[in-house]
Order: structure tokens, then sequence, then C-alpha cells
């Protein structure tokens, strides 16, 4: 947690195999009600159910506070592109209030 919001640094590949490790690390991190980011850069791969889960998120957050996506890979561009939700999440390149942004 920096400047009172939670950025979580996902690698691989999100799919169906990936969602319920992601949930475990997630969702009880939702309940402290900081804005989330969520670093995409080494993520190669986001299948229908990623894609599905992002959104699951986004309407556990909508309400208590915000979710960003940020350094999103090509691959994870292509996705959001094609099933058009690129202008539906928040994306940024950096993240400018992280140490490292």
């Amino acid at each position: 947690i920096v400047n009172k919001e939670i950025t979580i640094k996902i690698k691989g590949t999100m799919n169906k195999e990936t969602i319920d490790y992601f949930n475990r690390i997630v969702n009880p991190l939702i309940k402290l009600k900081f804005p989330m980011v969520f670093d995409l850069s080494q993520v190669h791969k986001l299948d229908t159910f990623g894609t599905a889960n992002l959104i699951e998120i986004y309407l556990k957050l909508k309400n208590k506070n915000t979710m960003t996506l940020i350094n999103i890979s090509n691959a994870v561009r292509n996705t959001l592109n094609i099933v058009r939700l690129s202008e539906f999440f928040e994306i940024k390149k950096t993240n400018m209030g992280s140490r490292n942004g």
C-alpha cells in the first residue's frame, strides 16, 4: 500500500486456471476500501475468464473505491479492444502515485 492505494502487479496469464488464486489475494484487499491499481505489464495472456474476472472486481469496487489498470501489455490491450472493454476500465500508462511511477 503506497499513498493510500493498493497496487497489485500481476504476472503471467489471467485465465480459468489462475482466477481462484487471484481472487484469494484480491478479495480481502477490496474490504480495505482503498483505490486499487492493477499493473498488467507482465500479463502475456488475458482470456475471457480473466476479462470476466476483471469486470467482476470492478463491479465489487464500483461503490467503494476505484480500480485502475496500468502498464497494460499489448496482448491485454488487444483482448480488451476485441471485447470492447478498453474504454470500460480506467487505463493509464503508468501509476503516477507510486514510488516507481
